[in-house]
């Protein structure tokens, strides 16, 4: 069938595809990356620690009524902007204070306090997407720590969407087809689908990441 076609087509075309890496492989390059940033101990300069803290503080306006009304935010603001500016954290500490507010403060049962906690976290995360060699102290190998973060924090995005559709037992293609199976015709696993997939993107906490329309 590739006799008639020239030798450099026909070598790229005999070439077996590359298959996709399975969430394992990709897993343990989002851990080999983190391990690679928590090992070299760097840690944002002063200067990029004073911006992150006045971003994070940012987060609730400038409205006093803001900071009344949602006093769980307020705090943990003036908590973390506090410990930034008095010594600036290594990275890994900056992505555990990320996760503290993922935990106190965008899951809290007030919608504001929850916003404000997304807004936070969204706040670090371009923070973190953001920073070049020059934002790094505390090692000889910024822009390569710099480039192993940015390559974790990819696989992790990998990881979060994958296990956002594919889990077994909570991802959304299980639960479109529970969906599907509780109308009795498998003509309805298209739609549950689709249903699950727009309410991915239509809710901000799951979103984050995935191409969207204006």
């Amino acid at each position: 069938m590739l006799g008639g076609l020239s030798p450099a087509i026909a070598s790229k075309l005999a070439r077996p595809t590359p298959s996709a890496p399975t969430i394992d492989q990709i897993q343990m390059r989002r851990d080999q990356g983190y391990e690679v940033v928590s090992d070299s101990n760097a840690r944002l300069s002063p200067q990029a620690a004073d911006k992150l803290a006045s971003q994070i503080e940012g987060t609730l306006g400038t409205r006093k009524a803001t900071r009344l009304m949602n006093p769980k935010a307020a705090i943990a603001a003036d908590d973390i902007a506090a410990d930034l500016r008095a010594s600036p954290p290594t990275i890994s500490e900056v992505d555990e204070a990320r996760q503290w507010i993922g935990q106190n403060v965008a899951g809290s049962v007030e919608n504001g306090e929850r916003r404000i906690g997304q807004t936070m976290k969204q706040v670090i995360d371009d923070h973190l997407d953001s920073l070049e060699p020059q934002d790094v102290t505390g090692t000889n190998n910024a822009e390569e720590i710099v480039a192993a973060l940015k390559g974790a924090r990819a696989e992790a995005q990998k990881v979060y969407k994958s296990e956002l559709f594919e889990a077994e037992d909570t991802g959304l293609i299980a639960k479109g087809l529970r969906r599907a199976a509780t109308t009795g015709s498998g003509g309805n696993v298209v739609n549950a689908h689709r249903q699950s997939i727009r309410r991915v993107l239509e809710t901000p906490s799951c979103g984050l990441g995935f191409p969207r329309k204006n």
